[in-house]
């Protein structure tokens, strides 16, 4: 017995066709749209160079005889900023350890501030905008221990630490120092205290 198989042509429905003619579709857009985006990106170059600005500060001081004086804060950064500093005063030995009472001011030691500056909540704000590179006026004229009041195997030491914040814009400095510099030359709160 011979049997005979018939070869039949597959038939597709039209389901199967839509479904084919959409994935073809699918990927014919694919390959466009890649390699426009593949030629685009060989061509077209862009740079954006961000540059982000250093705002550092650097004591300059004078130290004769047990007396600091001309001290100033020297902005080394790359842009125009505001300067505000706190100035600690202890005793030290000369292991750098730090006698158990703290010194008086007019008391254990005299200190005269300068005059461009204005304290507020402990720190010493610069009445004005510091220049890249350039200095403030005397944040202390003159720093000493009184004679006698000095306790024994220790020294009078006066550490200055100063922060600097860009100048613009002015958004900057009440956000961080919850501050404002005025017009007239001095500083505020924000929060008007």
């Amino acid at each position: 017995m011979s049997m005979e198989m018939s070869k039949k042509k597959p038939r597709f429905k039209k389901a199967d066709r839509a479904v084919l003619l959409l994935v073809s579709l699918v990927l014919v857009l694919s390959a466009a749209i890649g390699g426009t985006l593949g030629y685009l990106t060989g061509q077209v170059s862009v740079t954006n160079t961000m540059q982000v600005g250093e705002f550092t500060t650097e004591i300059d001081e004078d130290t004769e005889n047990g007396v600091k004086s001309n001290v100033t804060v020297k902005n080394i950064g790359d842009y125009d900023a505001y300067i505000r500093a706190v100035v600690v005063v202890t005793w030290q030995n000369e292991n750098g350890e730090v006698y158990p009472v703290a010194p008086v001011a007019n008391e254990n030691y005299t200190i005269e501030y300068g005059n461009q500056w204005s304290e507020h909540g402990g720190f010493y704000y610069y009445n004005g905008v510091v220049g890249a590179k350039q200095s403030t006026g005397n944040l202390i004229n003159s720093c000493k221990p009184v004679e006698g009041k000095v306790p024994e195997g220790y020294d009078l030491n006066v550490e200055i630490l100063a922060s600097a914040i860009q100048a613009e814009p002015a958004q900057a400095v009440q956000d961080a120092w919850k501050m404002q510099y005025q017009d007239d030359g001095g500083w505020t709160s924000v929060n008007g205290n």
